[in-house]
């Protein structure tokens, strides 16, 4: 692994005792959230999971790669596992999912299942230095009594700028015609 994705990876893992090693509000749940999106923004595909009841793991991934977590034992994992001890790992995670589920259902405006779901959205730029940028991502994710893991892979994009839709159609703009 490049020096650069290891040096965000443990940059990402000192903000994970940081933002969830106390008590989780919205505030601290969106700023991890985002420094999820920019993480794989930066190194690709990064997949979240519970290695037990107090520790939460996350790992670098190939696009290739199932979205479901590898776990601690995996050989693919290798050197791109990182750990972090949280009291109450596996409620803040799902936590965490269902305030995923939240933000993506408001950046795309569909409904998105709290308990799971596979979606591709447009994340707005977080960096005030990229603001003609967004990023699309896919994110898959688990959040039920069994399972809970966070999977999201990046792909830069340009923003495009659109234009203000006339809510009135062609079709109702040519029915119009046929009254006058």
């Amino acid at each position: 692994m490049a020096a650069s994705a290891r040096k965000q990876l443990q940059e990402f893992e000192d903000a994970c005792r940081r933002l969830l090693a106390t008590g989780l509000d919205v505030q601290k749940m969106d700023a991890f959230l985002d420094r999820v999106f920019e993480l794989s923004r930066q190194v690709g595909k990064v997949i979240y999971f519970l290695v037990d009841d107090a520790t939460f793991g996350f790992h670098k991934s190939s696009a290739s790669d199932s979205p479901r977590p590898l776990g601690p034992s995996s050989n693919s994992v290798g050197n791109n596992l990182h750990q972090v001890n949280l009291k109450r790992a596996k409620t803040k995670l799902r936590m965490l999912c269902a305030r995923l589920a939240a933000r993506c259902s408001d950046w795309s405006g569909k409904s998105v299942s709290p308990y799971g779901d596979s979606i591709d959205i447009e994340v707005p730029s977080i960096n005030p230095h990229t603001t003609n940028e967004a990023t699309r991502c896919h994110v898959d994710f688990k959040n039920t009594a069994d399972a809970q893991w966070i999977a999201v892979s990046s792909k830069l994009a340009p923003r495009v700028k659109r234009k203000p839709t006339n809510s009135r159609t062609a079709h109702s703009r040519k029915s119009d015609r046929h009254l006058q």
